[in-house]
């Protein structure tokens, strides 16, 4: 396994970065990292317990420690929060310490994605403009577009994936540059 580098999942929300990001590592003996769950285990708060006294901004400044802390050492996975390569000092981080894969979906997808965690009575993540729901998606998506693809030196579109699916082009990406299955 080439040890020299990490791998980043980025993308919007329900894009699969988690989900996949564990298959990917599991199958590729990667340490797996999800920098949310690194948030709120650091402020042991949710992230939208955080986004309520904090705001974004705090949000933002605990993001960028577990960004960090996920950049350093080699050999893990790690699912990105959405807007954590935002910020200029996150993404040269992110750049210098891996190969980056874009996950995609359309804002359809997103919705549709979003509605059936709400079904499920997962936990939500706090709105970022106070527009609905299809609105946000668009005006976030929209608002990164630049940001994913600068970064990013792959990208998957996921919307008639499964995530086993996505999870297997992940490998293909990795393989394709000297990560090797153990």
């Amino acid at each position: 396994m080439n040890r020299q580098r990490n791998i980043f999942l980025t993308g919007y929300r329900t894009c699969g970065k988690t989900s996949v990001g564990r298959i990917v590592a599991e199958q590729t003996n990667l340490i797996f990292v999800d920098t949310d769950e690194l948030v709120e285990k650091k402020a042991e708060k949710t992230i939208s317990e955080i986004f309520k006294e904090q705001g974004e901004q705090g949000f933002r400044k605990i993001e960028s420690n577990a960004v960090t802390e996920s950049c350093s050492g080699n050999g893990k996975l790690v699912a990105l929060g959405g807007g954590a390569i935002l910020s200029q000092s996150n993404a040269e981080k992110i750049k210098n310490s891996g190969l980056v894969i874009l996950l995609k979906a359309s804002p359809e997808t997103i919705k549709q994605r979003l509605l059936l965690d709400l079904q499920k009575n997962k936990q939500q993540r706090p709105g970022l403009t106070g527009d609905g729901l299809v609105n946000e998606i668009e005006r976030v998506l929209s608002s990164r577009a630049e940001s994913y693809e600068r970064l990013s030196d792959f990208e998957i579109e996921t919307d008639s994936l499964s995530v086993e699916e996505v999870a297997g082009k992940v490998i293909k990406i990795m393989e394709a540059n000297g990560f090797e299955k153990i």
